[in-house]
């Protein structure tokens, strides 16, 4: 994908970003909104009144706006079209997309218009309630779940990330405490014209997309900003540092996360692109360290990377199945502290990251679906060129500035 899309924003505020190739025979369309899942969204102040709401209403309203639209559910409509669609509530984006190949033009119209003109009943809400306990029921027993959401409430210790309930959705009993009001009042809130962005990628004109954009615009209510972020505390720290969980399992699961502050002043890109190496030369399967861990069945499996920015704060976690989950965290402590890289396992794991994004330029999706859920909108969708440019020498300096101090552990055991 070449790094050449345009960022357009509306006359209501809502930004756009369109990437136009010919060459293209779908075409991608996603409506976002930065509103999710964590804890941080449950204070705001709307209209200069402060609201405090159960958990969960993003992923709530991401249910009602699909199911509830004027059309019925919206998403049906769209598979009759033979379309791929979802919606999708992530930790800080509410994402609702479709790709296609005929009627864009009129698709699109009726995605904004399922998000911005949306009907609020109270029998649309109990009906929408009832869906979601059952989705609730059928996770309330997944430890892997259980214990990375216990981890991203006790990284944070000035908001409740997530639910004591360790269930991102909530629970039945929180659920059903949603009331038309509640509803109203986040959807009013969060879902103005400037907290949205738009993400189309395929065969179109910029210009006449951007047309198309405003005529629909002026057909539906608008939705101006009455909301501003609640006033937590500036705390830096994490709310527990250990925490066990008993479960019936057959072997420990463990999740170490450290939190490091995100004051670099270097692009995120770069930085998620610095612990992507520093993770897969270090900690993939096939390294001494993990091949020792996997023998005397400390680490089950190999250990599971993932991190994540939110605000002033990146979070690095390591998660594994184990039989001796305390010696995971004693090697781990040793391991993470050693910068023993070296510079040709790092031009290989930049080879072969340049390799597995030139494979995903073929699908469309794979690409702006990411996109959407950045943080940082306004960097490139190519990665290509920042993975190029990054010398062994930068990538040792960025990782020194990494202290892996601060950090929390969740570890699910059996319950005997």
């Amino acid at each position: 994908m070449k790094k050449d899309y345009i960022e357009k924003t509306l006359k209501n505020g809502v930004k756009v970003y369109i990437y136009s190739d010919k060459n293209c025979k779908r075409t991608f369309v996603s409506y976002n909104v930065k509103y999710g899942t964590l804890g941080y969204f449950d204070k705001f102040y709307y209209m200069d009144k402060k609201c405090e709401v159960e958990p969960a209403i993003a992923h709530f309203l991401e249910h009602y706006l699909i199911e509830k639209s004027k059309r019925g559910n919206m998403f049906h409509h769209f598979m009759d079209k033979n379309y791929e669609c979802n919606g999708v509530t992530y930790p800080e984006v509410t994402s609702y997309y479709f790709i296609g190949i005929k009627n864009i033009e009129k698709s699109i119209e009726e995605l904004i218009t399922m998000v911005d003109d949306p009907v609020f009943t109270e029998e649309n809400i109990k009906e929408v309630k009832s869906a979601i306990c059952e989705e609730l029921k059928s996770a309330q027993d997944n430890k892997y779940r259980i214990a990375f959401t216990n981890n991203k409430r006790n990284v944070y210790a000035n908001f409740e990330a997530s639910p004591k309930s360790n269930n991102v959705l909530g629970t039945v009993e929180s659920t059903n405490k949603i009331s038309l009001e509640d509803a109203k009042t986040c959807y009013d809130a969060y879902y103005n014209d400037e907290n949205k962005f738009i993400v189309i990628g395929g065969n179109v004109d910029v210009d006449k997309t951007v047309e198309l954009l405003e005529k629909i615009y002026s057909k539906i209510p608008a939705h101006p900003n009455h909301m501003r972020p609640f006033n937590y505390e500036d705390k830096f720290g994490v709310r527990k540092k250990r925490e066990v969980i008993y479960m019936p399992i057959d072997s420990d699961f463990v999740i170490l996360t450290y939190k490091v502050k995100n004051d670099f002043n270097i692009n995120n890109l770069k930085l998620d692109l610095c612990l992507y190496i520093f993770n897969r030369v270090k900690f993939n399967g096939s390294t001494k360290f993990v091949e020792d861990l996997t023998k005397e069945k400390i680490a089950i499996g190999g250990i599971g990377l993932s991190d994540d920015f939110f605000l002033d704060s990146i979070t690095i976690s390591y998660s594994t199945e184990s039989y001796n989950s305390d010696a995971f965290l004693e090697a781990m402590a040793k391991e993470i502290k050693i910068m023993d890289i070296k510079e040709k396992d790092f031009e290989l794991a930049k080879k072969q990251l340049i390799v597995n994004e030139l494979k995903s330029r073929d699908y469309i999706y794979s690409c702006f679906q990411r996109f959407a859920t950045q943080l940082d909108f306004t960097r490139s969708i190519s990665e290509i060129d920042t993975i190029k440019n990054l010398s062994f020498e930068e990538f040792k300096e960025i990782m020194s500035k990494f202290k892996f101090d601060l950090n929390t552990v969740t570890i699910i055991k059996n319950k005997k």
